[in-house]
């Protein structure tokens, strides 16, 4: 079994989206591993190129971070917001993004990631 190619660099995640820079490192390398079980961190097996994998990767945790701090229970694009008492209200998306159309990290993800998922065949890995 090989080893995982990218590690989470916090600094450099920080620094690509600083929109993220009041999480704690634990919270973010927490983001990061999520992202792994989603997306292989291993070259070749979906992914051959190890800088496409760490910006995919690196946009699934800042998916996983913008949607976990959202708060509990709260799926779905912003639809509606008033500010006198308070209120919002989140549409579900369609699936033109696999379920990853409720925020901007997720939609540009699932744009990287749609190539993979044609079934192509690839000879020597291709990158």
């Amino acid at each position: 079994m090989s080893e995982q190619i990218v590690t989470f660099d916090y600094a450099e995640f920080i620094a690509a989206y600083p929109e993220f820079a009041s999480m704690t490192e634990v919270q973010l390398q927490n983001y990061f591993d999520i992202a792994t079980g989603i997306l292989s961190n291993r070259i070749g097996v979906v992914v051959c190129c190890k800088e496409k994998l760490k910006r995919m990767l690196y946009l699934l945790t800042a998916y996983n971070a913008f949607s976990f701090e959202r708060g509990a229970g709260v799926v779905g694009t912003l639809s509606a917001a008033t500010e006198g008492s308070v209120s919002t209200s989140f549409a579900q998306g369609n699936d033109d993004y696999g379920g990853y159309g409720d925020n901007q990290y997720g939609r540009l993800f699932w744009r990287s990631a749609k190539p993979y998922m044609l079934g192509r065949y690839i000879s020597d890995c291709g990158c």
